[in-house]
């Protein structure tokens, strides 16, 4: 894949899943792309569309902070969560 369709499909993927409002799980955002991209291409940069995607939700929220609220999940998020080797962790402290 050279870097110019690599970025192009980047940037669409991307899109799709800003609009979508899907940024808090790799399987949710394969889900969402599945039907519309190869799934190679799917796999292969789907670390990297959701990244670009976070940043546009991220920056949509520092242009209006008075409007603006956290996308859906983000408490629920497992990164909101302790692990549960933390959690083990904690208990026996």
């Amino acid at each position: 894949m050279m870097v110019d369709e690599r970025d192009r499909l980047i940037a669409a993927m991307a899109a799709e899943l800003h609009a979508l409002k899907i940024f808090h799980s790799e399987r949710a955002a394969i889900r969402a792309l599945a039907g519309r991209y190869r799934f190679g291409d799917i796999a292969l940069l789907v670390d990297d569309v959701l990244v670009e995607a976070r940043q546009a939700a991220v920056a949509d929220i520092m242009a209006a902070p008075e409007q603006a609220e956290p996308p859906a999940r983000c408490e629920a998020s497992s990164l909101a969560r302790p692990s549960r080797m933390a959690q083990k962790i904690a208990e026996q402290s």
